[in-house]
C-alpha cells in the first residue's frame, strides 16, 4: 500500500509541472519540457540563460523562439538563429525593422555630406563681377559630387549691368565660361565648404551710350576660390562663392550667391 501510495503521489506531481504553464502544458508542441528550460520569449526570443539541455543547451544554442505571426506565416520556423542581420528578417525586434540605408549628402534622404553615391546639381544666381565695381551678372553652374570630396563643375554667366567709367561710356561682361574642379569638406550636417581651381574665358565689352558704338575684347586664364553651402532640404541649398580670374593686366575678384538644386 505504501509503494501505491508513493506512486500515486509522484503522478500527481507530474500532473501538477505538466500543467504549470509554460512548454509544460498539454497540447503545447513541446510539451514535456520543464518551463524552466524553455525561452522566455521576449523581445522575439531573448533566452534564459539557466536554460540548459534545451533543443541541446539553450546557453550554447543560437536558436530562440520566434512568436512573430508573419515570420511563421512566411514559412519560417518555431526556432530560428537568434544571429540574423537587421536585413535578414525586417520583423525581428532585437535588430530593427529593416529599412533602406539612411541616404546621405548624395541621395534623396538626405543624412548628411558622408554621401553614399555622387549626385548632378545645378545652380542659379547673381555674380558680381568686380568687388571693386559695379558690374553684375546671372551665373548659373552644372556640376558632380562624387561620392568622395572631389567633384567638377561648369560655370557660364551673363553680364546684366555694366559700370560707367567715363561720361556716357560703360563697361562691363559681356559673358564669362569657366571649367573647374572642386574639393568640398563637410563641417555639419547641413553645411560644406569647398575650394575650386580651374580655367575661365571673359569678354568684356565697352559701349557708348551716345553714340551706340561698343568695342569687345576676351582674355582667359586661371580661375580659383573658396566658398561655402548651407542645405536647406534635401535636394535644396544656398551657396556663396569668392573666385579670383586671372587676366592680362590683373583679375576680377569676383563674389556670388546662388540657389543649388539637387538632381
Amino acid at each position: 500500500m505504501r509503494n501505491i501510495a508513493l506512486a500515486a503521489s509522484a503522478a500527481a506531481l507530474l500532473s501538477a509541472c505538466s500543467v504549470a504553464g509554460g512548454y509544460g502544458q498539454p497540447g503545447h508542441p513541446h510539451q514535456g519540457y520543464a518551463p524552466h528550460c524553455a525561452p522566455t520569449a521576449q523581445a522575439y526570443g531573448a533566452v534564459d540563460p539557466s536554460c540548459h539541455g534545451f533543443a541541446g543547451g539553450v546557453g550554447a544554442s543560437p536558436y530562440a523562439l520566434s512568436h512573430d505571426p508573419a515570420y511563421l506565416a512566411q514559412g519560417g520556423s518555431h526556432y530560428y538563429p537568434t544571429s540574423h542581420s537587421p536585413t535578414t528578417l525586417a520583423h525581428d525586434a532585437p535588430y530593427g525593422r529593416a529599412v533602406p540605408a539612411a541616404a546621405g549628402y548624395g541621395a534623396p534622404a538626405l543624412r548628411g555630406y558622408s554621401q553614399p553615391q555622387g549626385y548632378t546639381y545645378g545652380n542659379l544666381g547673381a555674380t558680381w563681377y568686380d568687388v571693386d565695381g559695379d558690374a553684375f551678372g546671372v551665373q548659373g553652374r552644372l556640376g558632380y559630387q562624387s561620392p568622395d570630396i572631389l567633384g567638377v563643375e561648369g560655370e557660364a554667366s551673363v553680364g546684366i549691368i555694366r559700370e560707367e567709367v567715363a561720361p556716357d561710356v560703360d563697361v562691363g561682361v559681356d559673358y564669362q565660361l569657366a571649367g573647374f574642379a572642386v574639393a568640398r569638406f563637410p563641417l555639419s550636417e547641413t553645411v560644406s565648404v569647398h575650394t575650386r581651381g580651374g580655367y575661365h574665358f571673359t569678354e568684356v565689352e565697352a559701349v557708348d551710350e551716345v553714340s551706340g558704338l561698343s568695342v569687345s575684347a576676351n582674355d582667359d586664364g586661371f580661375a580659383y576660390g573658396a566658398g561655402a553651402e548651407l542645405r536647406l532640404s534635401p535636394r535644396d541649398a544656398l551657396r556663396a562663392d569668392y573666385t579670383r580670374y586671372d587676366v592680362d593686366g590683373g583679375g576680377l575678384d569676383s563674389a556670388s550667391l546662388a540657389w543649388v538644386r539637387r538632381f
